[in-house]
This record gives C-alpha cells, sequence and structure tokens, in this order.
C-alpha cells in the first residue's frame, strides 16, 4: 500500500467530505468505487464521513482525471444567458441519473427533478421559497442526449438576476453626468469642489458596481465549467466501471518474464499473482 502525503490526504478528504454532502442531498445517489487505504480510512473515521464516500474519492484520486473533450461555450442571443456544451462516453441509467441529481442539487444549492421531452432527459432546477422568484435560481437546466453509447451535455443558467445589480450604477452614473454638466456649465457657484469630488464619487461608484456584475457572471462561468467537466468525469467513469465489468470477469494476469523476475528480490507480493513465464 502506498503512503500519501499530508496534502494528498486533505485532497482526498475533501472530496469524501463533499461526496457525502452530495448524497444527503440525493439519498439515491450510490457510491460504485472500491478499495482499502487505512492511513485515509483512520482520519475519515474520526471525521465521521462514511467509508463509501472515501472510496469514491480514493478512486478519483488514484485514476486521475479521465480524458475528455474539452467543454464549448455556446453562443446566445443574450449575454446574460450561460449555455455550454459537452460530450462522453456512457448510457443514460440510473446510477448515472442519481449521481448527477446529487451532483446538480449540491453545485446550484436547490432541488430539481428529471423529466423526458423528445428523446432527451431533462433536469430542471426547483427552487423553494423566495429562490423561486430569481431567474438566476431557476433557470439551471442540465439535457443529456445519448447515441451509440455517447453522451450530450448541454447546461445553461440565466444570470439576468445579477442585471438588477446594475441599477444602483446606472443611476449613480447620470447623477456623475448631471453633476459634471453643472460644473462645465458654472451651475454650483463657489461649490465647484465639493460637486466635483461627489460626482467622482458617483463615478466610481457606477465603474465598482460594473466590475461586480462580471466578476459574478465570470463566477458563474467558471462554476458551470467545473461542473459539466465534473459531469463528464462522473459519466466517463461509470461508463467505463460497467464495460470493464463486462469486458473480464476476472482480474487480468499479470505477464513477467523470467528476466524481470531476477530484479525483484526486494520487491515484496502482497498477495498471489498470476505470473506466466514468457
Amino acid at each position: 500500500m502506498g503512503t500519501f502525503t499530508e496534502d494528498d490526504i486533505r485532497a482526498i478528504i475533501k472530496r469524501a467530505s463533499i461526496l457525502q454532502k452530495i448524497h444527503d442531498q440525493s439519498p439515491d445517489f450510490i457510491s460504485q468505487a472500491s478499495g482499502d487505504d487505512d492511513q485515509v480510512y483512520e482520519i475519515a473515521d474520526s471525521l465521521e464521513i462514511p467509508r463509501r464516500f472515501v472510496r469514491e474519492a480514493l478512486t478519483e484520486f488514484k485514476g486521475g482525471p479521465i480524458p475528455h473533450e474539452e467543454p464549448v461555450f455556446l453562443v446566445t442571443d443574450n449575454a446574460s444567458h450561460k449555455k455550454l456544451q459537452a460530450f462522453a462516453s456512457g448510457n443514460i441509467d440510473g446510477y448515472l441519473l442519481n449521481e448527477l441529481k446529487g451532483l446538480l442539487e449540491y453545485h446550484f444549492n436547490s432541488g430539481g427533478s428529471f423529466s423526458r421531452k423528445r428523446g432527451a432527459v431533462i433536469w430542471k432546477a426547483k427552487p423553494s421559497g423566495i429562490s423561486r422568484y430569481f431567474t438566476l435560481s431557476k433557470s439551471p437546466q442540465l439535457e443529456i442526449r445519448e447515441e451509440n453509447n455517447h453522451l450530450r451535455f448541454t447546461l445553461e443558467q440565466n444570470t439576468k438576476t445579477y442585471n438588477k445589480l446594475m441599477i444602483p450604477g446606472i443611476f449613480s452614473f447620470i447623477g456623475f453626468i448631471l453633476t459634471l454638466t453643472a460644473v462645465i456649465f458654472d451651475e454650483v457657484g463657489n461649490d465647484q469642489g465639493p460637486t466635483l469630488i461627489f460626482s467622482t464619487m458617483m463615478l466610481s461608484f457606477s465603474i465598482m458596481s460594473y466590475r461586480f456584475l462580471l466578476r459574478k457572471r465570470k463566477k458563474v462561468e467558471k462554476g458551470l465549467l467545473d461542473l459539466i467537466e465534473t459531469i463528464q468525469q462522473v459519466a466517463e467513469r461509470q461508463f467505463l466501471h460497467k464495460t470493464g465489468k463486462r469486458d473480464s470477469g476476472k482480474a487480468p494476469e499479470i505477464i513477467i518474464t523470467e528476466e524481470e523476475l531476477s530484479d525483484m528480490d526486494d520487491v515484496e507480493l502482497g498477495r498471489r499473482n498470476s505470473i506466466t513465464n514468457s
């Protein structure tokens, strides 16, 4: 069993705790990973993180990211409407939908449900409380289409809610124009100094409001990109898990030549391996 650095353990435990939160929001989520690493399990047990989530995190950590096509942002008719498309190998089944449901609900902090429409499976956010009145909360949607063991994901969210944050900035900019005009045409008398200061403050507030809006939109874009890449990884991992089970009913043989065996004196084999001499 290999050893992990403190950073490795911290990353695995963090991922396991996220998987636990996903499960809490979607109890049908099923972890399919397996393995045993006592060093990590002991820490997870002390933090009361169930081992099935630790196994999932270990599988992802050891296997590393699975190669996949890069997601792309699609052009929309509205700058507030963010839409991405990505592809992965896989099939639509209960395991995939349950895991994606938990992942989506955790990311958007909202309930949701799947439905079928025109040959596609669509997850739609269904927020509760005051959140259901905001476009940002009720607009998230994931469309999944399957064709020949390949999945196409289309993820979208509308950030129109953030546009309301620009209203104070717009009024501040209008105020800046009016006060600057008053100074230029000498309508403020001897109060030009204070008026210019006040005008500059309004301009600064307007600029900060605009930058704040851009940061919020960028944060949503990055979050959607990270989410759809995670969705790709989930689909690819589950597909490899299923195809691996179908393709081989037993572990593959390890083929080692006699020359290689002579160099393995210091290697301790914890389990019996099937060795075929070539």
